[in-house]
């Protein structure tokens, strides 16, 4: 089956799915303060991709099918001194990643804790809109169940951020340019990882291979999130494009990766839904990332997305 009978497979699968009453159960999981959405690795602010069901391929390789879901569970809220000066979310999600290419197969499954907690500054710190204007600090625990290299993998992370007030283009705060041709957020993160029992990835004549047991390492990250709406007025924000980068640097030395690398992960989308939850996009990344081994790999999909 070529890639253009599996595309129309999936499309004529999207509009019968999306043509039965799935609006009442979407509804419902929302109102439970469930989300879906790609993965969960940054603020409650950052524009994350969709969780999305992909037909792709890759240089050299047959096409193949990419699953990427993750599913944040009801968050707690609380204040910590009744002021509005801190205020904080802890919550837990759990992520399923499937990919069925041979040369780069993966097959794994993590839980996380996640707790973000901000301080308010200035007169935005008496207001009760949490994003006004405010430091952000986010830590996770995560662990991930590896059934492709039959290993178990431990992590933790704290990131920083800003976000901005809002009469200010500062980070976390819309920007609109022009009539509302284009509306832009963008969040920049600074922070470190720790990832402990890792298997490390290469490709070996064209096939992935496992080049070492595990590694523990510390890892210090910088990472841009931007989330972009073009022609955001005419297109009714349907059309939406997410860019994720982050750079990371090995806190000391390590033989078995590079000192320092580079991870991309784009999101093209167009909701099909008036409340923007179904959508059919197009999806790439290239880089390393801890998410897969440090393997270094260019992709790209299309295919069908959910988010709530």
């Amino acid at each position: 089956m070529n890639i253009q009978i599996r595309l129309g497979v999936l499309l004529a699968l999207l509009i019968q799915v999306h043509q039965v009453k799935s609006d009442d159960f979407l509804t419902n999981m929302s109102d439970a303060g469930i989300e879906i959405r790609k993965t969960f690795k940054g603020s409650a602010k950052d524009q994350a991709s969709p969780a999305s069901f992909n037909m792709s391929g890759a240089s050299g390789s047959d096409n193949y099918y990419n699953i990427d879901l993750a599913v944040k569970v009801s968050e707690y809220v609380f204040d910590f001194n009744r002021t509005s000066l801190w205020k904080g979310r802890l919550y837990p999600s759990v992520e399923f990643h499937r990919n069925t290419n041979e040369q780069s197969e993966a097959d794994n499954m993590q839980g996380a804790i996640s707790f973000e907690f901000e301080r308010g500054l200035g007169a935005c710190a008496k207001l009760k809109n949490p994003f006004c204007k405010a430091m952000i600090i986010d830590t996770s625990f995560k662990v991930k169940r590896d059934s492709h290299n039959d290993k178990t993998t431990q992590s933790a992370s704290v990131f920083g951020t800003f976000s901005g007030a809002n009469k200010s283009n500062w980070p976390g705060r819309t920007i609109v340019f022009g009539d509302s041709a284009f509306k832009l957020i963008y969040l920049p993160f600074i922070g470190a990882e720790y990832h402990r029992n890792l298997p490390i990835e290469e490709k070996v004549d064209g096939e992935k291979v496992e080049i070492a047991g595990s590694i523990d390492e510390y890892f210090a990250v910088a990472r841009l999130n931007v989330g972009l709406y073009p022609f955001a007025k005419s297109l009714d924000e349907k059309l939406k494009l997410v860019f994720d980068y982050s750079y990371r640097s090995t806190i000391g030395s390590n033989d078995l990766i590079d000192n320092s690398n580079t991870f991309t992960d784009v999101s093209l989308d167009y909701y099909l839904d008036e409340k923007n939850r179904i959508a059919l996009g197009f999806s790439y990344i290239n880089g390393q990332s801890p998410s897969r081994n440090f393997l270094d790999e260019e992709k790209w999909g299309i295919g069908f997305k959910l988010k709530l």
